[in-house]
């Protein structure tokens, strides 16, 4: 049967204007504003057992408390989350999807994944180690359907693997109406007809509801019940081979486990061969003596049936893994494909820019360095120079497409911090001040564009820190 798991970050804005805080002792509290009339929208534990809460004014708020701490949080900052939290996610689930009305909420394919992790209640539990690692707090609930995890995972707040539907459909049934995406008007009026759970709404006709409530409540709740139905929304495929070696004493040593994981990936691809079947994704785990678990996942640049490759592969990517303590057990599994049309084509037409070859490339670097080493910048909308982009991870190489008339930057970014000799000349223009305060640091500068004898230099002083830069060279 298909099985699927929540994850839930909770408070997850709070939580990441938690994580730029050294002390998290501290009471801090999330405004929509960067203002003393902004209004506080969540509060941590610390700020709550101080008599702060939802709706209080900040300046209201810190005449209260003087340690409070004030953050804001941007629609950028929790796609960036969003983001992280997807990254770490793919290392334990070949299929990930997020939920739509509730950003800190994603579900992922759970079946089969037993056998890599021992049991459900275990890769739980190393789900929430790996996502506590990168600084967030998460309930994982291991069930059925997406709806039943979900009600588990929001209203009790506590890790869980469901055994059954029906205690599944019983908790659906009883969730209270507040935590679904529904309006406060649908959400008062309901309250007042004594309608308070999600089972008591979903068992009216839906006429009835249409003709009461109107069409947008029906929609609301045709789509809650949907949440019972449907899998989990992704293209990726599922792990269906998998495969364990015990090792005779607890091994660090490289090359014995490079030989232990050919081993097991020998077995999987004589198994792929027969059902004329490509690897796209390869997953190890690695049991320790402590049983901790350490998962790896493998992507060949395409669907690959080359030993070679997948050996070198794993090669790259262990050259860079740090065993705490040794490998006790190794557990393989693959995600296949079908093998494309035109495989078994005599002759191949190599074009004169072989993408496949820089596929190959860029695969490599990965096993060497991580999956999350191939980047490209993204503009972001920000003033302050090195914060104008962000790094995007890079899943295939795209044909360069200049546009025509696309005006060309005029200074070639360099960002280190001035060497001696480096800030005097011809002063050719400044000082330009900056001043502003984002992303939770005062940032207070001065310009320059100075010329020496070989290039105009643009720098700036900065007066928190007291020391200056070369943010980067005129062309």
């Amino acid at each position: 049967m298909d099985r699927l798991g929540c994850i839930s970050v909770p408070g997850l804005l709070l939580q990441i204007a938690q994580r730029r805080l050294a002390d998290r002792s501290l009471p801090v509290v999330l405004v929509g504003e960067d203002k003393p009339s902004s209004r506080i929208l969540q509060r941590n534990r610390a700020a709550a057992a101080q008599g702060l809460r939802p709706g209080m004014r900040y300046s209201e708020a810190l005449s209260l408390v003087s340690e409070v701490r004030a953050v804001t949080v941007s629609a950028q900052d929790v796609a960036l989350a969003r983001r992280d939290i997807m990254a770490t996610l793919a290392r334990w689930s070949p299929r990930i999807e997020e939920c739509a009305f509730d950003a800190g909420t994603f579900w992922v394919a759970a079946s089969g994944l037993t056998a890599l992790y021992g049991s459900e209640a275990l890769w739980g539990a190393a789900v929430r180690q790996a996502l506590e690692e990168e600084g967030y707090r998460a309930v994982v609930v291991v069930g059925f359907t997406r709806g039943g995890t979900y009600v588990l995972a929001r209203s009790r707040r506590r890790s869980r693997v469901v055994r059954s539907r029906a205690s599944e459909a019983r908790s659906m049934d009883a969730a209270p109406l507040t935590l679904f995406p529904l309006s406060r008007t649908h959400l008062r009026l309901l309250d007042r007809l004594g309608l308070r759970t999600f089972g008591a709404v979903a068992a009216l006709p839906p006429g009835e509801v249409a003709r009461r409530f109107g069409p947008e409540l029906l929609g609301s709740l045709r789509q809650l019940e949907a949440l019972s139905s449907l899998p989990v929304q992704s293209a990726d495929p599922p792990v269906e081979w998998s495969a364990r070696r015990r090792l005779e004493f607890a091994a660090t040593d490289r090359s014995l486990l490079v030989a232990a994981v050919t081993e097991l990936l020998d077995q999987g691809l004589e198994r792929l061969r027969r059902r004329s079947r490509l690897v796209a994704e390869f997953r190890l785990v690695f049991v320790l003596e402590s049983q901790a678990l350490v998962a790896e996942v493998l992507r060949p640049a395409q669907p690959t049936a080359d030993r070679a490759a997948l050996v070198r592969l794993t090669e790259l990517r262990l050259e860079q893994t740090v065993f705490a303590v040794g490998v006790v057990e190794i557990r393989a599994a693959f995600a296949d494909v079908e093998l494309p049309p035109g495989a078994w084509e005599l002759f191949e037409a190599v074009p004169e820019r072989d993408e496949r070859r820089g596929a190959e490339a860029l695969a490599l670097i990965r096993a060497r360095w991580g999956n999350g080493a191939v980047v490209r910048p993204v503009p972001q909308d920000d003033h302050v120079p090195e914060l104008s982009f962000r790094w995007e991870e890079v899943d295939a190489l795209v044909r360069p497409a200049p546009q025509a008339g696309a005006p060309q930057a005029a200074v070639r970014r360099v960002l280190r911090e001035a060497a001696a000799g480096q800030g005097a000349g011809q002063r050719l223009g400044g000082p330009y001040r900056l001043r502003s305060v984002g992303r939770g640091r005062l940032v207070d500068r001065e310009y320059w564009f100075l010329k020496n004898r070989r290039e105009v230099e643009w720098v700036f002083h900065d007066n928190v820190t007291g020391r200056s830069f070369l943010e980067g060279v005129v062309d």
